[in-house]
């Protein structure tokens, strides 16, 4: 860095270092990374460490977006480090219900995520719950209620000072669960995703929540937001994605 002189400015997408793999799905990869460019004085574009903590620990995330009463689906957080407690379980459960999502509280790209993360009783519970151990180590769980209706994402670009909300991508409504396998193959259907434009009455429902979301996290430059709807067509944010991908085939772009 020294040899090559001043950097003006680093654009950083990377969510944690490939020799130290724990850090993509801890939840501080991509805050560690800005900590690094900090240490030698080198500003970054997207969010800044704060808020790459709250956007990469989805516990972090939904306690934000409660505190601003941004709606969110009922969920528990559970560590994995710890015993499989069927009643401790059966407790928080029936505050939100079968049928749940079960998936990693930090990281990011679908981690951890696939069709069996929706449970439908307590022995599909626990069978992914030794899966994620096993696969994950001692991390955090989020598990939340399972929404099955349409799901859609939106991008943000700008600052506190002012933002532009980009046009909504909505999904078929038999699109299923999203995950890694089933999102590198999505550029391959664009033709049969919804674009949602300002002029439409669901944009300009979004479009306050999304700004809210912006704000609740602390994002700058771009964040995408993930919706989910309930059976009834409610939006509940899902996920908020610090460094959305920006290549032809990201869903930002």
């Amino acid at each position: 860095m020294v040899k090559s002189g001043p950097i003006d400015l680093a654009f950083v997408l990377a969510e944690g270092y490939k020799d130290i793999p724990h850090t993509f799905y801890s939840g501080h990869g991509a805050a560690m990374v800005r900590r690094q460019l900090n240490k030698y004085h080198i500003p970054c574009a997207l969010s800044g460490i704060e808020s790459m903590e709250i956007c990469r620990n989805k516990d972090l995330t939904y306690i934000k977006l409660k505190e601003k009463n941004i709606p969110i689906p009922g969920y528990f957080v559970f560590d994995t480090h710890l015993r499989f407690n069927k009643i401790k379980l059966l407790s928080q459960i029936e505050k939100i219900g079968f049928p749940l999502m079960i998936k990693p509280a930090g990281g990011g790209d679908s981690i951890g995520i696939t069709p069996k993360s929706v449970v439908h009783n307590l022995q599909e519970l626990k069978n992914r719950f030794l899966c994620l151990k096993k696969e994950l180590g001692p991390e955090k769980l989020i598990i939340e209620k399972y929404l099955p209706g349409r799901e859609y994402t939106v991008g943000v670009l700008g600052s506190k000072a002012k933002k532009y909300i980009l046009p909504i991508i909505a999904f078929p409504k038999d699109h299923g669960i999203r995950y890694t396998s089933t999102k590198n193959k999505e550029y391959k259907m664009r033709e049969k995703f919804e674009i949602i434009y300002r002029d439409d009455e669901r944009f300009k429902r979004l479009a306050q929540t999304v700004i809210n979301t912006f704000d609740a996290v602390g994002a700058s430059d771009a964040i995408r937001i993930d919706f989910m709807e309930d059976e009834s067509g409610n939006p509940y944010i899902i996920d908020v994605n610090g460094t959305p991908a920006l290549s032809l085939t990201g869903s930002l772009t």
